[in-house]
């Protein structure tokens, strides 16, 4: 906890962290957790866990133990002063295995550019380890009003997947 933040400077991984104060700023790093990621407040983007908003960072990666199915977890991180967490929520978890996300302050590059506005921000998920893939129940991802390019709500945008470099309109899964 520190007011003026704090920030990583490799690759990190803890059981647990309660953060109250403060950007915990990982920059590229990934920080691998073992458990949900506690605050005393309400996370904000002055309160959080930070990258540098690169396709290229790591972001967080939460362990999944098997033996605890259905799975939630929050990802309290932003990117740039925006707060944009991620929440997913697995089922049928048989196994042990990592899902990362990473927020990323860009426009998805895959994207078809001439299909109308596009968010200028998205959220990179993968998984490891894994020998049973779990099913996504839920993810849920919060965009800044700043990445909407229409100024109106962020309900307006309509979700899409690229798995394994091919464009989805299915729901994301862990292999997103």
């Amino acid at each position: 906890n520190n007011a003026n933040g704090v920030s990583l400077s490799g690759d990190f991984g803890a059981d647990s962290l309660n953060l109250n104060t403060g950007i915990f700023d990982i920059q590229n790093n990934i920080l691998t957790m073992n458990h949900e990621i506690l605050t005393s407040g309400s996370f904000s983007n002055t309160l959080m866990v930070e990258t540098n908003g690169n396709a290229s960072d790591g972001g967080i990666e939460y362990f999944f133990d098997g033996t605890s199915d259905p799975s939630s977890i929050m990802y309290p991180f932003g990117s740039n002063s925006k707060y944009t967490p991620a929440q997913i929520d697995l089922i049928n978890v048989v196994d042990d295995g990592y899902v990362q996300i990473n927020p990323v302050d860009a426009e998805l590059l895959t994207t078809e550019q001439t299909g109308g506005d596009i968010l200028s921000y998205y959220w990179s998920v993968s998984n490891r380890n894994f020998s049973t893939l779990p099913e996504v129940s839920t993810l849920t991802l919060t965009a800044d009003a700043a990445d909407d390019p229409t100024g109106g709500p962020l309900t307006s945008f309509v979700p899409g997947a690229v798995e394994n470099g091919v464009d989805s309109d299915d729901n994301p899964s862990p292999e997103t």
